[in-house]
C-alpha cells in the first residue's frame, strides 16, 4: 500500500526502501512518545535539559549516520535517527522530567510509560523481521495494526474522562471543518 504511493510521490526516480521506511517510522514513532514529555520542558523553559536533549539528538544522529555509512550505507541514516530519538525523546526526557517533578514529590507512572513506548518498540520488531526475514511488508502490516490499535485503546483508557471529553470535542470539530 505504501510502495505504490511512495512510487508516485517521487514519479519513479527513488525505489523504495522498506527497512529505512521502517527505521524512520520507528524515529518517528520515537519523537511522539517524547513530545509531550519535551513540550513540557520547554514549558517550564528548563534550558538545561532542552541543550542537552538538542545536543544529544544532533550528535547521536551524526555519529551513528557516519560511524555506520560504510557497513549500511543509506540505512546507517534510519539507525542514526532511532539512536537519536531512542535518547533524545525517549531516556533523557524521562529523566530531565522526573528530575522535575520530584520537586513536586511525585514522578511518571512507569507503568503508564512502559505502555506507550511499546508502539515503538513493535514497528522496530516489524522492521527486522522485514530485514532479517524476507517477510511481506502487507503481512507485517496486518498483523501490527490490530496489535496497535489495542494499545492505543489501552492508552486512552488511561486518560482522565475529562481529557477523553476535551479529545473528541476537538477532533470532531476539526472534521467537521473538514467537511464543510
Amino acid at each position: 500500500m505504501i510502495e505504490p504511493i511512495y512510487r508516485f510521490w517521487t514519479k519513479g526516480y527513488l525505489t523504495f526502501n522498506s527497512p529505512l521506511f521502517f527505521l524512520l517510522a520507528v524515529a518517528i514513532s520515537l519523537a511522539n512518545f517524547g513530545a509531550g514529555l519535551n513540550l513540557y520542558l520547554q514549558g517550564i523553559n528548563d534550558l538545561r535539559s532542552q541543550t542537552v536533549i538538542t545536543i544529544t539528538r544532533a550528535g547521536a544522529l551524526f555519529l551513528v549516520g557516519y560511524s555506520l555509512s560504510n557497513f549500511y550505507g543509506i540505512l546507517s541514516i534510519g539507525i542514526g535517527c532511532v539512536v537519536a530519538e531512542a535518547l533524545a525523546s525517549v531516556a533523557l526526557p524521562v529523566i530531565f522530567v522526573n528530575e522535575r517533578l520530584s520537586g513536586f514529590s511525585t514522578h511518571l507512572v512507569f507503568k503508564h510509560v512502559g505502555l506507550a513506548i511499546i508502539p515503538p518498540v513493535l514497528l522496530l520488531l516489524a522492521g527486522g523481521v522485514i530485514m532479517v526475514r524476507q517477510v511481506s511488508f502487507s503481512v507485517v502490516t496486518l498483523a501490527l495494526l490490530p496489535a496497535l490499535c489495542a494499545i492505543y485503546y489501552g492508552n486512552w483508557m488511561i486518560l482522565g474522562g475529562d481529557v477523553q471529553s476535551r479529545i473528541s470535542s476537538l477532533a470532531s470539530s476539526i472534521f467537521r471543518m473538514g467537511t464543510t
